[in-house]
């Protein structure tokens, strides 16, 4: 049997993800559904080699042949939504 597919780890959230190297060489977490929406500025493309290399549409580009909009997961986690509720001030008084 084969590894199981990435899900993001945070409690809360649970989303599956692929993964993408960039340009210069990390690696980068997407949704791993396509982006409906087609905001996303990362087209991804599942190369011969069988890896996914991500990069970074610039301004009105479309995906090329083969390249599709995925979104960071870093925007889309429901466990960081969560916790970037905006922290209660307290009086130092």
């Amino acid at each position: 049997m084969g590894k199981p597919p990435p899900v993001c780890k945070k409690e809360g959230c649970g989303a599956p993800l692929i993964f993408a190297r960039t340009a210069n060489g990390s690696m980068m977490a997407l949704d791993k559904q396509r982006d409906a929406s087609q905001t996303s500025r990362y087209a991804v493309i599942h190369a011969a080699d069988g890896r996914r290399y991500v990069r970074t549409l610039a301004d009105g580009e479309q995906p090329a042949r083969g390249e599709y909009r995925h979104m960071p997961h870093g925007a889309t986690c429901a466990a960081r939504k969560h916790a970037a509720r905006p922290l209660e001030r307290t009086d130092p008084n």
